[in-house]
């Protein structure tokens, strides 16, 4: 029942496991965390697709309630779009232009609200950029430029037939012309190219900014998960 998170575990230095969509009494709830305890469980991460009575008698216990994960979607479309700014393909190394960038993507993550994990919440992102860069956790980056200058990134991994974001970010002294919507239309470039059928995108639902970017270049909510850190002493 209890998923262990290897990547996470080793990066926080804490012993991390993670629940999905439990379903559980009172009774069972106090049986997962003494068996979580016994296995030297420190945290649990705890997904549910929907808030129930499980997930509030989750949060009365102690556990905190860190996001609401929204993933949306939408079919990759059958032309390609025009592009307003200079969007490349990056090859290159990790910069401090790209770190400040996926710092910012991560403004309102679970790992930055988490007073107890906020201290590493610049590592992971960092580490996130350099393991997309590297080819581990994407397979393609792609920039926006202006006078040569990197103003966004977006970081780009195909799963079967969907094309997935994993980082996307624009420099904040240069948003509100369009940046965030040309690297969209970058990366459906891509998908085409790679012959996807759906996109998909995950951000939370309090980055408002986001939600209404992806609305606006016609994805749609797919999936919503509320995320729970549980902290076992």
């Amino acid at each position: 029942m209890i998923e262990y998170l290897k990547w996470d575990s080793e990066f926080f230095g804490l012993t991390i496991g993670k629940i999905s969509n439990p379903s559980l009494s009172t009774e069972e709830f106090s049986e997962t965390i003494n068996m979580a305890r016994n296995h030297g469980y420190q945290l649990l991460y705890i997904f549910f697709s929907e808030i129930s009575y499980t997930a509030n008698l989750i949060e009365n216990s102690g556990a905190i309630f860190v996001d609401e994960k929204v993933t949306f979607r939408k079919k990759v479309p059958d032309l390609s779009s025009a592009l307003p700014f200079q969007v490349l393909s990056y090859a290159g190394a990790i910069n401090q232009t790209l770190k400040n960038l996926a710092i910012e993507s991560g403004k309102y993550s679970r790992f930055k609200s988490d007073k107890n994990l906020c201290h590493k919440f610049s590592d992971l992102y960092e580490a996130w950029m350099v393991n997309s860069l590297n080819k581990t956790m994407a397979d393609e980056t792609l920039v926006a430029k202006i006078n040569d200058n990197i103003v966004g990134m977006v970081t780009l991994k195909k799963n079967d037939i969907t094309g997935k974001i994993g980082i996307i970010a624009v420099d904040e002294k240069y948003r509100g012309q369009g940046i965030g919507t040309a690297l969209l239309n970058a990366a459906d470039n891509w998908y085409i190219n790679e012959v996807l059928t759906y996109a998909e995108v995950v951000t939370q639902r309090a980055n408002k900014p986001a939600c209404y970017l992806y609305e606006r270049n016609n994805y749609h909510v797919h999936h919503v998960e509320f995320i729970f850190h549980y902290y076992i002493k």
